[in-house]
Order: structure tokens, then C-alpha cells, then sequence
């Protein structure tokens, strides 16, 4: 497998797997520095790229890339406006915790650039 990488609007490469884990603990390369590894030149971040699995998606053999979403966001920024509000009374402590919980909770799952089927992480 070939990796082609993107900085600043110049192309280098390709490096291969061993290279490019090489130059980014040496720090020639960034996790940011966008990368691809197909014919398409779709590009993506290079940390997304590396964390995915090295088995294609088992319907259509296309590329995984690792998705992570933080669904309780909205609702803990919520909890703690209210938490805030209801500081002088004994439940806004409570609350405050509880709002900085959801708001740090987030699920990561692999998505199919191909058929866009979705895999557990």
C-alpha cells in the first residue's frame, strides 16, 4: 500500500505504512498533513488514515475511515446552564457534573467511504 501526502498544496510521496509512522514520530510529518491511498486521491487527515483497520469493508472492499460523534453534546451544554442557574441551590453541583459528563461522552464507529455501511470501532 502506497501513501501519498498533502502539505500546503504539494504532493510528496508515495511512502509506504513503516515510512510514514517513521516520519511522524520523528515529527517530519503531522497527524493534520492530509494523506490518501487510492487512485481517487481522496484525501484525508493522516491520523484518520492510519487508524484505520488494514481489512477493506467486507461488502465492498472500500476504505474505513474512523467517524467519532459526540451525540449528548447539545443536552449537556444544556444541564449545565441550569446547573449554573441553580448554583445557589443544593441540585445545580449535581447538575453541573452530570452537563460536563455528556458533554465529554462521544462514540467512535468506521465508516465505508464506498457503500457507506458503518462498523463498530
Amino acid at each position: 500500500m502506497q501513501i501519498y501526502l498533502e502539505r500546503d498544496g504539494e504532493r510528496i510521496g508515495p511512502y509506504t505504512r513503516e515510512q510514514v509512522t517513521a516520519g511522524l514520530s520523528a515529527g517530519t510529518f503531522l497527524p493534520t498533513d492530509l494523506a490518501s491511498q487510492d487512485e481517487r486521491m481522496t484525501w484525508m487527515p493522516l491520523r484518520s488514515l492510519l487508524a484505520s483497520p488494514r481489512n477493506p469493508c467486507p461488502q465492498c472492499q472500500g476504505h474505513l475511515v474512523m467517524q467519532t460523534e459526540s451525540p449528548q453534546r447539545g443536552t449537556g451544554i444544556i444541564v449545565v446552564v441550569l446547573g449554573l442557574l441553580f448554583s445557589p441551590v443544593c441540585i445545580g453541583i449535581p447538575l453541573l457534573i452530570w452537563g460536563i459528563i455528556l458533554i465529554g461522552e462521544s462514540r467512535s464507529y468506521w465508516h465505508c467511504r464506498g457503500c457507506g455501511r458503518t462498523f463498530p470501532a
